[in-house]
């Protein structure tokens, strides 16, 4: 998750908005986003623990801009509807490209 966090989040609300009225399981994200990678069987359970805890602090990152509902005692989550709309219209990749390209821009324009 290091080195695109936001990759991860978009991954995360791309799998919550599946559907959007079940509550999801922490395991059951981290299970998916292995199944994204190739991973030899004798790292699986180190990696299963890191993508666990990164699982788990990138929840609480959505759940504090409100585009998910986690309950960390229970480990559950379901996807907000800011948060459906957030994966659906832009997410975060796309974001942060456009700002850098209106930046870019913008940085044209006052030259």
């Amino acid at each position: 998750m290091n080195e695109k966090p936001q990759k991860y989040f978009d991954d995360i609300l791309k799998f919550l908005s599946r559907d959007y009225n079940r509550q999801y399981a922490v395991y059951e994200i981290v299970d998916h986003l292995m199944s994204q990678n190739k991973i030899k069987n004798h790292e699986k359970s180190m990696i299963r623990e890191q993508t666990g805890t990164d699982v788990k602090n990138s929840l609480l990152f959505l759940s504090n801009d409100a585009l998910v509902l986690y309950n960390p005692n229970f480990e559950t989550v379901y996807i907000t509807s800011k948060g459906f709309v957030k994966i659906k219209t832009e997410g975060f990749q796309k974001e942060i490209k456009n700002k850098r390209l209106n930046i870019r821009y913008s940085g044209y324009l006052n030259r």
